[in-house]
């Protein structure tokens, strides 16, 4: 099994397979079962408030007939429950947060009539990133 992890800022995690991890580890256990190492066990880093860690598990494999193949599998250590009312009334307060603008910031950003700001906009990084959120909010 390869395996790699990634928090919220696309950095690279270390990854530790069946041994101690350190505090800022993802540590992978395997489990037994009908199956050897059919089941995993995954513990991600404490994490800060706005962190979200993925793991990237990919396992390659022979069958009997020698044929190969390849099975990836991800992992996050969060996950959303509850209806898409519910989903929504708890998500959008925090997305301002999690990609560091402020809730006014966030609105103007995101309006599509020509603003003022849209030079400031167009310059600031993490405004063009609320403003690709919102539109990408738009599309289901």
């Amino acid at each position: 099994m390869r395996s790699s992890s990634s928090g919220t800022t696309g950095a690279n995690v270390s990854v530790r397979i069946g041994q101690p991890a350190a505090e800022t580890e993802v540590l992978v256990e395997f489990l037994s079962g009908k199956v050897t190492n059919g089941s995993i066990k995954v513990a991600f880093p404490e994490q800060s408030e706005n962190a979200i860690y993925e793991l990237v598990a990919t396992v390659a494999f022979t069958d009997t007939l020698g044929i190969t193949g390849e099975v990836q599998h991800r992992v996050w250590s969060h996950f959303l429950s509850g209806t898409q009312n519910e989903l929504v009334e708890k998500i959008l307060p925090a997305i301002p947060r999690l990609i560091g603008v402020s809730n006014s910031d966030l609105v103007a950003a995101s309006k599509f009539e020509h603003s003022p700001d849209e030079r400031r906009i167009a310059k600031d990084a993490q405004l063009r990133h609320a403003r690709m959120v919102r539109l990408l909010a738009m599309h289901p």
